[in-house]
């Protein structure tokens, strides 16, 4: 139920504020508060025409004497600026009959008017173009959720960079038109992509670091780490660390959280997985993909695929043969890439 100070306000009144004629807009004051508890706010234009909201007085009158609009308006002096507006202020204003566009002459900005819980919906009908909402501050993420398509956001120059940076899954991009070409070498979870299944949309992605030289560890041991599909990487590598292995010295570099960072969960690639780094973003790769992985030319590099308890698979990334190498060898050790999957 509407309080009498609220009716109070349901008419313009001109005032006088350390010198400045300003009106109240007392009809604006009413959803505002409902909205708010014991936090009040007044709207107030300005002799430019610009709306500014203030404070209402936290000073209380005394107790005999009664408090009306025209002492908290005149207790409070501090005019502040629109961009201080509050989401119940801006959808009070919307409520009342002003428009997104008034709302931008008035001074706020579109990002103030995102931030304050306009919807990317509401600017879009208050016509604003997403190439506006986009130059406004409104990101690419934010945009999406908010109904903006992927073929739109292309249309005004996002990059396939800028879609995966925003974490849309490349699945997403793939079935609105990106070529798989497109999608392999960028950054995506932290990693490079180099493979996804077009079906399904699991993929994978390589660490842009060298770790090594270790041992593969575990030597004298089957740990069972048999896998050499793609897909296979990261069974092999619990089965690695689930051995319990003094001498297992990868183990650090997938624990290592400043290494896995905010997104973790890396492994050593299986044999066929370490290949597929060797031919879609390593030294095998075709220009302009050749070695954009940033591996060493002269290394051999791990996978986790077993052999047997003695030898594990490595990959030269001279020439991209694949042989068996001691697990245990002291010195001239392979490098390792981590991956991880999406």
């Amino acid at each position: 139920m509407k309080t009498s100070v609220i009716l109070l306000f349901a008419f313009i009144l001109p005032s006088l504020i350390n010198g400045q004629s300003i009106e109240v807009h007392g009809n604006l004051k009413v959803n505002v508060m409902d909205t708010f508890n014991t936090v009040n706010d007044i709207v107030v234009k300005l002799p430019d025409g610009t709306l500014a909201t203030r404070l209402l007085s936290s000073l209380p009158p005394s107790t005999n004497t009664a408090r009306t609009w025209q002492t908290d308006l005149l207790l409070t002096s501090t005019l502040c600026n629109c961009s201080t507006l509050r989401a119940p202020i801006v959808q009070s204003l919307l409520d009342n009959g002003y428009t997104v566009q008034d709302l931008l002459n008035f001074g706020l900005c579109i990002l103030q008017l995102y931030n304050a819980e306009v919807s990317v919906q509401v600017l879009r009908d208050g016509d604003l173009s997403i190439h506006q909402l986009y130059t406004g501050g409104i990101s690419v993420r934010n945009l999406i959720d908010g109904g903006v398509t992927i073929p739109e956001l292309m249309n005004i120059g996002i990059t396939v960079q800028q879609f995966l940076t925003a974490d849309e899954p490349p699945i997403n991009l793939y079935n609105n038109g990106t070529l798989l070409d497109s999608l392999i070498g960028k950054i995506y979870v932290g990693g490079m992509i180099f493979h996804m299944d077009t079906n399904t949309g699991d993929g994978l992605v390589a660490s842009t670091q060298n770790f090594g030289d270790p041992s593969w560890g575990c030597f004298d041991t089957f740990v069972g780490a048999i896998g050499k599909a793609i897909g296979a990487g990261q069974l092999n590598t619990e089965a690695m660390i689930n051995a319990e292995c003094p001498d297992l010295t990868l183990e650090p570099y997938i624990l290592d959280p400043i290494i896995n960072g905010q997104y973790g969960n890396w492994f050593i690639p299986s044999k066929d997985e370490l290949n597929e780094m060797y031919v879609k973003i390593g030294p095998g790769a075709p220009p302009p993909y050749t070695n954009i992985g940033n591996f060493f030319t002269t290394k051999y590099y791990w996978t986790s695929t077993e052999e047997n308890a003695s030898f594990a698979w490595r990959q030269s990334f001279i020439d991209g043969t694949q042989s068996i190498y001691n697990k245990g060898i002291v010195g001239n050790y392979p490098f390792s890439k981590l991956i991880k999957s999406f």
